[in-house]
């Protein structure tokens, strides 16, 4: 009895394990099938976004599944295949440089007596050498902030600054870890309002553009800062030498009518702004002697170009010249009008609100403490030539080690607490935006520690712009 038992059990083992591999082979199968699949359905449809955005994400879960880890990156819907992994170099993905331009229809030369890799596409020329950050296209010197370099026997190349050259969009899905480069055209006729041109819509026309700059203070400071789309990243010329410039290729000839400069403490008292076709040969279209930082809102008469030119002449500080941002606009766009500052010093103080000038990087002739009073205020009074919804920024500085709380009243009634975040130090100045509705001619807009607040902060000036 018990030899029989034996013997069932053993078969019994051993019919379980044929079910488990054959089922497992059958799972495998059953992936490796559906991973085709959604490959297919992502070459057809990669143009549609959202469709896009479906198929990638089914295609990195099962490749995940299949204990890929690496980030995938998919060049006009088919997946890069390359033979080494990429590389994250501060914040920049770096790709082998013959995977990514063949996958760009581009030919690559490397030449070794100069470590230099020469990439052609039409008319398009661009020259990298190693561990340099100084790229050659068609002849235009341009800045990038990550050069070349040697991978695991394999010259890798920031991906970013080769597929924009050669017209293509570039998009980080932070979802699913991918990497997204597309022709950047208008694509099928469900996707047009999403692809138009960028010079009939609000968009920045600027971001993530290629930049060269005159100089950078440190790579932390690069001239792509200017142009990344963040108010927490910066370029810095070097330190106390003038005059310095930055300028931004737009890709194309666009039409533009407005530039939006975003200061750093250490900003341009002089400067101007010019416009260019060709990067050699410019065009002034703005000059200003008395500048005073913060934000600078440029409007002028609609002109084309496709260089954008800024040239500072006199430092307003002991250092260089540093930028959160450089933004561009096309008269398609949201235009802000009616720009003005109002520096806190000449605003109505009450209630413990005081002018001060103990602290640094402040505009105008000083700035307004005293919000350790409860129930101090500073009232603006800011005439706008018709009513609507208009972005109101305030200038503050807060280092008391935490976000700060502070009330705003428009014509006398509060409309919102607002939270202030906690910065580097009290020579540090940051900006806070909100959109309010104003009454056409005369308003108030106040600032109040109020009952609720924990205020404790410094105010330099607000901005006033109107969106229409």
């Amino acid at each position: 009895m018990k030899k029989i038992l034996c013997i069932a059990i053993s078969l019994f083992l051993m019919l379980s394990t044929c079910f488990t591999a054959v089922y497992a082979d059958n799972g495998k199968e059953k992936g490796k099938n559906d991973l085709e699949y959604w490959k297919a359905m992502l070459k057809q449809w990669h143009k549609h976004q959202e469709k896009r955005n479906e198929y990638i994400k089914e295609i990195v879960k099962l490749k995940r599944q299949m204990n890929e880890k690496h980030n995938i990156i998919f060049i006009n819907g088919e997946e890069l295949i390359t033979d080494v992994p990429h590389v994250i170099k501060d914040g920049r993905t770096l790709l082998p440089v013959r995977a990514v331009t063949t996958a760009l229809g581009a030919d690559v030369q490397w030449i070794p007596e100069t470590r230099t890799a020469v990439i052609t596409k039409g008319t398009t020329r661009i020259v990298i050498a190693m561990d340099s950050k100084i790229v050659y296209v068609n002849g235009k010197a341009y800045t990038i902030d990550v050069p070349a370099k040697s991978e695991n026997g394999r010259i890798v190349v920031p991906v970013r600054f080769i597929a924009e050259i050669f017209k293509q969009k570039v998009i980080w899905d932070p979802d699913t870890g991918s990497i997204i480069i597309e022709d950047d055209d208008k694509g099928d006729d469900e996707n047009k309002d999403e692809d138009k041109d960028d010079s009939n819509n609000s968009t920045n026309l600027a971001y993530n553009r290629l930049v060269s700059s005159s100089s950078e203070y440190s790579s932390s400071y690069s001239a792509w800062k200017a142009v990344d789309g963040r108010n927490s990243t910066k370029w810095s010329s070097e330190f106390g030498s003038s005059p310095q410039w930055i300028y931004v290729d737009l890709g194309s000839s666009k039409s533009v009518n407005r530039i939006k400069l975003n200061w750093d403490t250490a900003y341009a008292k002089s400067y101007k702004i010019y416009k260019s076709s060709d990067a050699s040969g410019w065009t002034e279209i703005y000059s200003t002697e008395n500048g005073d930082g913060g934000i600078d809102n440029i409007v002028f008469a609609s002109t084309n170009a496709r260089y954008i030119k800024l040239y500072a002449t006199q430092r307003a500080t002991q250092y260089g010249y540093s930028l959160w941002e450089l933004e561009v606009y096309g008269p398609g766009a949201a235009e802000e009008i009616q720009g003005r500052k109002y520096e806190a010093e000449n605003a109505v103080l009450s209630n413990g609100a005081a002018i001060n000038n103990n602290h640094s990087g402040y505009s105008g002739t000083g700035f307004v403490d005293g919000y350790w009073n409860q129930g101090a205020t500073t009232t603006f009074n800011v005439n706008v030539e018709k009513a609507g919804k208009y972005d109101i920024t305030l200038r503050y500085a807060n280092a008391e080690g935490s976000n700060r709380t502070i009330s705003i009243y428009v014509n006398g009634n509060k409309v919102k607490q607002i939270s202030l975040s906690n910065l580097s130090g009290w020579d540090s100045w940051a900006n806070a935006t909100e959109r309010l509705d104003l009454r056409a001619g005369s308003n108030t807009v106040a600032y109040v520690f109020d009952s609720g607040d924990n205020g404790c902060i410094n105010l330099d000036y607000i901005y006033v712009n109107m969106l229409q």
